[in-house]
């Protein structure tokens, strides 16, 4: 065993060496937030338990689309993490969005999480009574692309968005860098009890 992980738990083959320059890019966007949570949490003395992207689609998660009968909407996220500390606990699905993604992808994605949550599947597999959906993109400009398109959804009130800038650069817990889907100034995820 090394550093908590049995080697014999790593699901890994040689077809996964041979990566596409695409994917190795998303990998190393999702490890860079991840990096800077599994950081700032032990900064703060807080636990975090982090499920890579590999575990949730191994899941296959799926919701019906509602929109379109006989269709289904894919559920996978590029991360999750469950945050404990001061007594509180918090959920997370991570989004790494390089804008690569046209509006109609991300819609669809946006549709998929909010069916995830109304139909109750959501609390069936990870017992979250609420969620947040953590979006971390390249731009301000493709921010605001985002969070527009995000708007027109009903129900998709449970995204926050920020720029990898932003994370790489500050307190990503509690610092005041992201933007809820319906509010305009820039929150933190968590609020720090005083001491």
């Amino acid at each position: 065993m090394h550093d908590g992980m049995d080697p014999k738990n790593i699901k890994w083959n040689r077809k996964n060496n041979q990566v596409e320059i695409y994917f190795l890019e998303h990998t190393l966007a999702v490890n860079d937030v991840r990096v800077a949570f599994t950081i700032y949490a032990r900064g703060l003395g807080y636990e975090l338990k982090w499920i890579p992207e590999w575990e949730l689609k191994a899941l296959k998660e799926k919701v019906r689309d509602p929109e379109n009968p006989g269709k289904s909407l894919a559920v996978t996220p590029d991360g999750y993490f469950i945050l404990k500390g001061e007594g509180k606990v918090a959920r997370f699905f991570i989004e790494a969005d390089r804008a690569t993604e046209t509006n109609r992808c991300w819609k669809d994605k946006i549709r998929g999480y909010v069916e995830y949550v109304k139909t109750g599947q959501c609390y069936k597999r990870y017992k979250a009574e609420s969620l947040r959906v953590l979006t971390i993109t390249t731009t301000q400009e493709r921010l605001k692309n985002l969070l527009s398109t995000t708007k027109n959804v009903k129900g998709a009130n449970f995204f926050w968005f920020t720029t990898k800038e932003k994370i790489l650069n500050n307190n990503v817990i509690i610092g005041p860098l992201w933007i809820k889907n319906n509010k305009q100034e820039l929150l933190a995820l968590w609020y720090k009890d005083k001491d």
